[in-house]
């Protein structure tokens, strides 16, 4: 059982349990975890460093091209969260092929990524790197080289954050801006919904855990805001009222994210979904801040000198 990343605390309640509902695999169940001192999430048991790999297929990375016109979108909405700099310096954590860095080097932005796994799917004259940032980033990159820093739904599938927070720091110059995108802890969607990316997704932040890291590794937020407008489908609570009320029922995961097996199964998940159409509604969800989503804004307040 891993101590807790944001006080280092050992001791924990159990939320809740789920198997791997993306792809289906139906065990082992992974518990969502509450630490008792400072209140972050986070998985437990969840795979190893060694082994994390494997539990992305290939299929995980496809239609992430700045060419796909899927993105186009989403790639332009995260663009404008940038600050306006003229040939900028930016590193993308997380940035599979490099498609929004495409779009960004199109724009005049000096563009590197750097991402643990290497994508089947890799764009061409953009300067990635691959490895595990706190082992590498003082080999391929200086100190204070970089004006912003973005990672977009990449710190939750990260076993340490706290280490990340650490080398962001070392690696942005003074005011330099860390942008970046998790789901949201407390959203219906996480909490309640069972549609967190389980067992890729290993922490689940709040904007209460999130200021803590602020606190600890020398930044100050800037920006927090509840979204559904980056991805092309929100991550809605819709489903929380069937995929519970079958849970209670008695049902299988097979059944709650598939066919129920038997026709009272079907007639409450049917009457889960009318609740669920009639009570939740997305734009409500992001002004309330229970949408699936954040958005964050950190910026460089002082260098961090801990260990």
């Amino acid at each position: 059982m891993p101590a807790c990343d944001l006080c280092g605390n050992s001791g924990y309640k159990v939320l809740y349990s789920v198997p791997d509902l993306r792809f289906r695999h139906y065990e082992p169940e992974y518990s969502v975890v509450e630490c008792l001192k400072c209140g972050h999430r986070f998985l437990s048991p969840r795979p190893t460093i060694g082994t994390i790999s494997q539990v992305y297929p290939e299929s995980y990375y496809a239609g992430r091209s700045a060419s796909d016109p899927k993105q186009t979108s989403r790639y332009l909405k995260q663009a404008g969260y940038l600050p306006d700099i003229q040939g900028g310096k930016i590193l993308d954590i997380g940035c599979a092929g490099g498609g929004w860095l495409k779009t960004l080097q199109d724009k005049g932005w000096e563009c590197h990524g750097m991402d643990f796994i290497k994508s089947p799917y890799q764009e061409e004259n953009i300067d990635i790197r691959h490895g595990y940032l706190p082992e590498s980033y003082n080999r391929f990159y200086s100190e204070s080289f970089f004006d912003v820093i973005s990672a977009w739904g990449v710190m939750e599938h990260i076993h340490n954050p706290s280490e990340y927070f650490r080398c962001i720091n070392w690696l942005l110059k003074d005011k330099g801006i860390f942008i970046f995108m998790v789901p949201n802890g407390d959203s219906l969607w996480s909490r309640w919904a069972y549609k967190e990316d389980i067992h890729r997704h290993l922490h689940f932040f709040r904007s209460k855990t999130l200021r803590l890291y602020t606190q600890k590794y020398g930044f100050k937020v800037k920006r927090i805001e509840y979204t559904n407008d980056i991805y092309s489908l929100p991550a809605t609570g819709r489903g929380l009222f069937k995929r519970r009320l079958l849970k209670m029922a008695g049902a299988q995961w097979e059944e709650i994210t598939g066919l129920p097996h038997t026709a009272a199964l079907r007639l409450l998940g049917k009457a889960g979904s009318l609740l669920d159409y009639c009570l939740i509604h997305p734009k409500i969800e992001e002004f309330l801040g229970l949408c699936g989503n954040i958005v964050v804004v950190f910026a460089k307040e002082n260098n961090f000198t801990g260990d």
